[in-house]
């Protein structure tokens, strides 16, 4: 056998060290769009419970706000996740500013 069993792959940077900081911050609003997805999931669960036992629940106006919440971040970080530079930080923003906005409306106020 000629060859050996395994081969030692070289791993070239491209002029700079990478930064640490983008995956982070993707890091950090994906887990606001997952957080966002388990709120409404769990306002879903409770009006569905609301229902059956003939009572209020949290009503429609806050689910289908969350709804609209969640689909706006989901498309926001599907950009951040895609894109680099300053689209995929500008998408991210649009994460924060919809959990800023959803947390305003919905919980705060």
């Amino acid at each position: 056998m000629a060859e050996p069993d395994t081969v030692e792959l070289s791993v070239g940077t491209s002029g700079g060290a990478p930064d640490a900081r983008v995956p982070v911050w993707r890091g950090i609003t994906g887990s606001l769009t997952a957080g966002w997805v388990v709120v409404l999931v769990v306002l879903a669960g409770a009006q569905g419970l609301a229902w059956s036992s003939e009572s209020e629940g949290p009503g429609a106006y806050p689910l289908v706000g969350h709804g609209v919440g969640v689909v706006l971040a989901g498309y926001a970080q599907r950009q951040a996740d895609r894109t680099r530079g300053a689209r995929a930080g500008a998408a991210g923003a649009g994460v924060a500013v919809v959990s800023l906005l959803l947390l305003w409306l919905f919980w705060w106020s």
